[in-house]
């Protein structure tokens, strides 16, 4: 699912009506609606950690009450963080790759993580030039109820899935098809220019406040011969 939104938005807008479509589409194919939802959400600072959690939770709740008021799904909410300093490096040769890297599915989750939270760092690829840079993953709610070795095995799991790799990745792969759809979406925009004559005199003033050209990207629907098959890879 691709849905269109403002510049510079964190919280994703039409979660709801997203999910209400694959809801539709579970029902379809699978003849299910699944009842445990795992959220790997990437992209998030950490200053907005509660106010994406409540609104994306939320809106989780909303699409599965439009599809059935009875259904009551557990959720998961983890955020995936890439921008971070920390880097792991491995005690003694035997847990080192050739490159002196850690070796895949390393995991911190003591020490110099959060005193209170439920987080982990997890360094699931290989290095294979440099210094491979571990991903944060932070669990803001668990329903589920994941003990830490679960989620974490969950986690490296995940990121051995990514289709044109053969090895593990260093990003769960829902996230990872999630940026190349949305690149992809890129593609898929028609774009339009209107001209607004009010502004033209402060535009020839000389003033840059307003200019009287107004642009507009319009996101294009995918063919329907594509929408259930994986076209952004």
């Amino acid at each position: 699912m691709v849905a269109q939104q403002p510049a510079r938005m964190e919280i994703i807008q039409d979660l709801k009506g997203m999910l209400i479509t694959l809801l539709n589409s579970c029902r379809t194919g699978i003849k299910a609606v699944p009842m445990q939802v795992v959220f790997y959400r990437d992209g998030v600072s950490e200053g907005q950690f509660n106010e994406v959690m409540a609104h994306e939770v939320k809106a989780i709740n909303e699409a599965y009450a439009h599809y059935n008021s009875a259904l009551k799904p557990k959720i998961t909410f983890v955020i995936v963080a890439k921008r971070h300093h920390t880097r792991l490096f491995p005690a003694n040769n035997e847990a080192a790759e050739r490159t002196g890297n850690c070796l895949p599915g390393t995991v911190v989750d003591t020490t110099i993580v959060h005193p209170h939270r439920f987080d982990f760092y997890l360094q699931s690829h290989s290095g294979l030039q440099g210094t491979a840079k571990p991903l944060l993953y932070t669990v803001l709610r668990d329903d589920i109820g994941f003990t830490p070795d679960d989620l974490q095995s969950v986690s490296f799991s995940l990121c051995h899935m990514y289709s044109i790799a053969t090895k593990s990745v260093s990003l769960v792969t829902p996230a990872y098809f999630a940026h190349r759809v949305a690149f992809r979406a890129r593609s898929h925009t028609s774009e339009s220019w209107s001209f607004d004559a009010s502004d033209t005199a402060s535009s020839i003033s000389g003033s840059d406040s307003s200019h009287p050209f107004t642009h507009e990207s319009k996101l294009l629907p995918v063919h329907p011969n594509l929408r259930h098959h994986m076209y952004f890879m």
